[in-house]
C-alpha cells in the first residue's frame, strides 16, 4: 500500500508536467484565449513568444477538442490513459509506477485508486474511494489535493501567472518545438499547487529548494496548436508525455460501487505498535 501511495504521488507530479503541454503554463485566468486551429504560427528557430500567449493558443485549441489520449514514459515506467477536459473533468490512468502496477480514475470530484495492498485496507475491495470531505484515513491524507486533479484536467489552471518566454527550439513539418524554462521560484509555486501540505509532516512530496536548478521543458505542438509531446529534459527523472487522438470519444466511468471502499486503519494485533501502509 505504501508503494501504491508513492506511485500515486509520482503520477500526480508526472501529470503536472504533462499538462504543461496542455496550456497549463498560462496566466492565472487560464483563459481559452479563443483561436485554436486558426492560429498556427509562422515561426523559425530562435524566435520567442510569451508563455502566456502560447498557453492561450493551446488552451483555445484543446478546449475545442475536449478529450485526449496520453502516454507517459519515465525510465522503465509507463502509464497510459485518457483525459476529458471541460466542465466535467475526468481521467483514467493505468500502468506501472515504481515497479508496481496501479490504476487511477478521477470522476465527479472523486479519486479512485487501485494497486498492490489496496484490498488489505479496504475490506477486500479492489478500489479505494477518496473524496475531499471524506473522514477515512486516505481521504484525510489525500483529500486536500483532490483539487489538483481539477487543475490537471483543465488547461491554464495548473501554472498560473508564469512570466517569461518560450523559445522555438526546432521545427519539422507541421510541428514546432518550444523550450520553456521554469525557475526555482516557479517550480516552488507548482509544488505548492500540487501539495497544499507542502512542508508539513503529512506532505508526500518535497518542495524544490531556493537553489534548485532551472527546469527545462520541451513542448511540441502541431499546426493546430494541439500538444503532440512534452519532455522534461533536465529533470532528475526525465519524463516524456505524448498526446494523441484529440477529440475522439473516450469512456471514463467510476468503478462499480460494490468494488470500491474507503480505507480503514488495519486492526492492531496484540503487542503491535503500528501498521505500515
Amino acid at each position: 500500500m505504501k508503494k501504491t501511495m508513492g506511485s500515486a504521488a509520482a503520477l500526480v507530479a508526472g501529470m503536472a508536467i504533462a499538462l504543461t503541454g496542455c496550456g497549463a503554463t498560462g496566466g492565472s485566468d487560464g483563459g481559452n484565449g479563443g483561436g485554436g486551429a486558426s492560429q498556427a504560427q509562422d515561426v523559425k528557430v530562435g524566435d520567442t513568444v510569451p508563455v502566456k500567449e502560447l498557453a492561450q493558443r493551446i488552451s483555445g485549441a484543446t478546449s475545442e477538442k475536449k478529450t485526449v489520449a496520453v502516454e507517459m514514459n519515465s525510465e522503465n515506467e509507463k502509464v497510459t490513459g485518457a483525459v476529458r477536459l471541460g466542465d466535467t473533468p475526468a481521467f483514467t490512468m493505468k500502468g506501472d509506477m515504481e515497479s508496481a502496477p496501479m490504476e487511477m480514475v478521477y470522476i465527479d470530484k472523486t479519486l479512485y485508486l487501485s494497486g498492490d495492498g489496496v484490498d488489505q485496507v479496504s475490506g477486500g475491495k479492489k478500489w479505494i474511494k477518496i473524496t475531499a470531505d471524506g473522514t477515512d484515513m486516505m481521504s484525510k491524507m489525500m483529500g486536500p489535493v483532490i483539487g489538483v486533479f481539477e487543475n490537471i484536467t483543465d488547461p491554464g489552471k495548473l501554472i498560473g501567472g508564469i512570466d517569461g518566454d518560450a523559445k522555438v527550439k526546432s521545427t519539422s513539418g507541421d510541428e514546432t518545438t518550444y523550450e520553456i524554462t521554469l525557475t526555482a521560484e516557479q517550480q516552488k509555486k507548482l509544488a505548492e499547487k500540487l501539495d497544499p501540505n507542502k512542508g508539513s509532516s503529512s506532505s508526500s512530496t518535497s518542495a524544490p529548494s531556493a537553489s534548485a536548478a532551472d527546469q527545462k521543458i520541451e513542448l511540441t505542438v502541431d499546426k493546430d496548436n494541439l500538444p503532440v509531446r512534452t519532455r522534461a529534459t533536465n529533470s532528475s527523472t526525465p519524463m516524456e508525455v505524448t498526446y494523441s487522438d484529440w477529440g475522439k470519444d473516450v469512456t471514463i466511468e467510476a468503478p462499480p460501487a460494490g468494488e470500491a471502499g474507503t480505507a480503514q486503519m488495519p486492526e492492531m494485533s496484540s503487542g503491535s505498535t503500528g501498521a505500515t501502509l
